[in-house]
């Protein structure tokens, strides 16, 4: 398998780079731009033949939540199962900045950190 990391906003290039195995770890961003780079991902997967979709989503994935990375990764879930390709989902919980000790808020004791994940 080859890494290759085409840019999420031009479909030309990610019909060119895909292979027959698409490992797909979401973009970041505001959630309104992740949906088109998922949109454009997969529409260039289904149109190229990808064989084999491996999708990396969270464990809360749900297009009902208020929390924004719950609901772009239910959507792409939806985008997923509907475009017909073969896949398997493999739900991570987010990364999590810990409470620094001495505080209680978030950080390292070396770090500026101003929030946490939930």
């Amino acid at each position: 398998m080859r890494s290759r990391y085409p840019p999420p906003d031009d479909p030309a290039a990610l019909h060119a780079a895909l292979n027959d195995t698409l490992v797909f770890v979401s973009s970041d961003g505001e959630a309104a731009r992740v949906f088109v780079h998922h949109h454009n991902v997969l529409d260039a997967a289904t149109r190229t033949g990808v064989g084999h979709v491996v999708l990396l989503s969270g464990l809360d994935a749900d297009v009902t939540s208020p929390f924004c990375y719950a609901y772009t990764n239910g959507h792409t879930e939806r985008l997923l199962r509907a475009s017909g390709l073969p896949y398997p989902i493999a739900r991570r919980p987010l990364h999590r900045v810990p409470r620094r000790p001495d505080t209680g808020r978030c950080g390292t004791p070396t770090s500026s950190a101003t929030t946490c994940g939930s």
